[in-house]
């Protein structure tokens, strides 16, 4: 089935706000379920941004379990890269999702290293605009999507310089 045709099954969300681990524990940081109570509008969603090194802080853990909808937003992979899916990887993804019961994935479409893979590194450059790439990252979206059962919906990371 095509994009067009499986993301008539997505469920419309509304908007939503966004944090990494630790994120909503850093000073002067908002307070993610004071928003959803105060202004549940603003706050229908929470987009977790994970790296499977770190696993989900205590707001996220939080927000889901009080059955409120989320989306994984993965920060560790290079979409682009067979290499990436490492079979560990997978496993701790699939566990984060069982934890979260995110919508969707998203992320960014860049490298988020370049040369070997350190888990630590968290560089993030834009996308490889050729043909090549595009495909490689086509194919990588749709292993992930395979992998997980999840839709994947990739993001242009921002940058200076492409």
């Amino acid at each position: 089935m095509r994009f067009l045709e499986r993301q008539t099954s997505l469920p419309v969300l509304g908007m939503g706000i966004s944090t990494e681990y630790g994120a909503a524990a850093a000073p002067g940081a908002l307070d993610l379920r004071a928003l959803r109570r105060a202004a549940p509008r603003l706050a229908r969603f929470l987009e977790v941004g994970v790296e499977v090194s770190k696993g989900l802080d205590e707001h996220a853990v939080g927000w889901s379990a009080a059955g409120l909808p989320t989306t994984y937003h993965f920060l560790d992979v290079n979409l682009d890269e067979e290499a990436d899916f490492a079979p560990g990887w997978l496993k701790a993804v699939d566990d984060l999702i069982g934890r979260l019961s995110p919508a969707w994935l998203c992320g960014d479409a860049g490298l988020w290293h370049f040369g070997p893979r350190d888990r630590a590194h968290m560089l993030l450059l834009p996308p490889v605009l050729t043909d090549d790439a595009a495909d490689d990252l086509a194919a990588g979206i749709r292993r992930l999507r395979d992998a997980t059962g999840l839709e994947v919906l990739p993001e242009n990371p921002p940058g200076v310089a492409f």
